[in-house]
């Protein structure tokens, strides 16, 4: 069964408001675990454009200032700066490192969630 483009676009719209992108070193699973800390870390306010066939992109881009040295594997969505609730991640397409004190960016655009055929 398939989820209407009307739907999608709802859920996605819920997602996207008031969203805080987070970096983890490895998979976030369900609860939003291995998120990176240390040094001047904070996850950003992420802005995201309309959602279009079952996707939404960043429509700003993001901007990761005072990393710790790690390798970034995802991207991860909170409700909220700091604590919250975790709300989804993606695998970066190729991990990213980073040495202490780097600025990690992601482009406007670059980032997407998709819902897809796999919401059950």
């Amino acid at each position: 069964m398939s989820l209407s483009l009307y739907l999608q676009a709802r859920i996605l719209s819920l997602v996207a408001n008031g969203s805080y992108a987070s970096l983890h070193i490895g998979d976030p699973g369900r609860t939003g675990a291995d998120e990176i800390a240390g040094v001047s870390y904070r996850r950003q306010v992420v802005e995201f454009g309309q959602p279009a066939d079952g996707s939404i992109r960043n429509a700003s881009p993001l901007t990761f200032e005072g990393m710790p040295a790690r390798t970034i594997r995802y991207i991860g969505l909170f409700d909220a700066a700091l604590a919250g609730n975790f709300l989804w991640g993606v695998e970066l397409l190729s991990a990213r490192t980073t040495a202490e004190g780097d600025t990690f960016r992601i482009r406007a655009g670059d980032l997407t969630f998709s819902l897809g055929e796999e919401v059950s």
